[in-house]
């Protein structure tokens, strides 16, 4: 632990040292740049699940056997029709990134029915939720 926290100190004065010599040369004025925010990765929602452990197989030695698939995945995949988008849309696939997918999947196990993410809606469906709205609680 001590090793990591020399190289961060090590690494924080190479940064302004070059900064300090890069503003005795002239060359700028202006701060350095700041690190640009990482992308956020977007996947479509079979490989979301995939990597979050919603599917998987029962057997790990004969993958042909049942899968395991979670329930709440099974709902959202019905219920935005991500199987059928897949098929109709190969070219044009719905990409979420981790929180819509997880948010996606919050609503289409919420009872009484929320209104779908629209991020994570097919084409296929879209339609049939332009003027939805929730049902009150008795």
């Amino acid at each position: 632990m001590a090793i990591k926290k020399k190289d961060a100190a090590e690494a924080t004065e190479n940064q302004d040292a070059q900064a300090t010599e890069a503003s005795k040369a002239g060359e700028g004025s202006e701060a350095p740049p700041q690190v640009q925010a990482e992308e956020v990765e977007r996947k479509n929602p079979a490989q979301w699940a995939a990597e979050l452990k919603f599917i998987g197989t029962s057997n790990p030695f004969m993958p042909q056997q049942s899968r395991r698939i979670n329930p709440g995945y099974a709902c959202a995949v019905t219920l935005y029709a991500w199987d059928r988008h897949e098929h109709h849309y190969p070219k044009e696939p719905i990409l979420l990134t981790k929180a819509e997918f997880l948010e996606a999947i919050g609503k289409a196990t919420a009872f009484p029915l929320e209104a779908p993410l629209s991020a994570a809606l097919s084409k296929l469906v879209a339609s049939r939720f332009e003027n939805f709205t929730a049902a009150k609680r008795r």
